[in-house]
């Protein structure tokens, strides 16, 4: 499977209510840094995809490839949904905006696992296979579809409607040993915590960066 063959999807459309800030523009890794949370993630997403798109109903994010939402109500299926119709390949890896660990190792694994014989490819946490973190193949759109015409907005719902292969968690582990890729940010004190992780690996990479001089 090659990266010509997926375009990255990154949910941005959530209104971040228990954050209190928008998640998409908020500054990362530290409060002062120029680069953002959705230009980091989009930055892992560019190194295994051929295309990236930003989904969601805004017009403050400039200098990305903006699909807006295709159904009123805002949800993961919806951005899904949405993704997947504007995507130019037959594979789409979705993640959201708030997931600032994402491993480019991971997701190329998981691209691999999507051969044609399935629908979907998720790691599989605690007997539950991730919904985000995701790769969809492009027919699963008209299945989204019918979801989100009947008021249907579970992404969950629509992984058991599909043939998906699942990666084990102990392969998951791995590549990332904590599990720190698929975390995402809900709130402040998800906020400090990542702040605080990201510190700690940006320590461990100098340390080890000194010890092959």
């Amino acid at each position: 499977m090659t990266a010509e063959r997926v375009t990255g999807v990154i949910l941005a459309g959530g209104r971040s209510r228990r954050l209190g800030q928008d998640k998409a523009i908020l500054p990362w890794p530290e409060p002062d840094s120029a680069t953002t949370l959705l230009a980091h993630v989009h930055t892992v997403l560019a190194a295994v995809c051929a295309e990236v798109l930003i989904v969601g109903s805004r017009d403050d994010l400039t200098g990305y490839r903006v699909v807006p939402d295709i159904a009123p109500v805002r949800s993961s299926l919806t951005g899904l949904a949405s993704g997947l119709q504007a995507a130019n390949t037959p594979l789409v890896l979705a993640v959201a905006c708030d997931m600032p660990f994402l491993n480019a190792g991971l997701l190329r694994a998981l691209i691999a696992a999507a051969s044609a014989d399935w629908d979907a490819a998720a790691p599989l946490i605690r007997r539950q296979p991730e919904t985000l973190h995701t790769v969809y193949r492009k027919r699963c759109l008209p299945v989204a579809l019918d979801m989100l015409q009947a008021g249907d907005y579970k992404l969950g719902r629509l992984l058991q409607k599909l043939r998906v292969h699942t990666m084990p968690e102990s392969q998951v582990r791995g590549f990332d040993p904590e599990l720190a890729s698929l975390e995402n940010i809900n709130t402040p004190e998800d906020l400090a915590a990542a702040r605080q992780r990201a510190q700690r690996l940006a320590r461990r990479t100098a340390v080890n960066r000194a010890g092959g001089r």
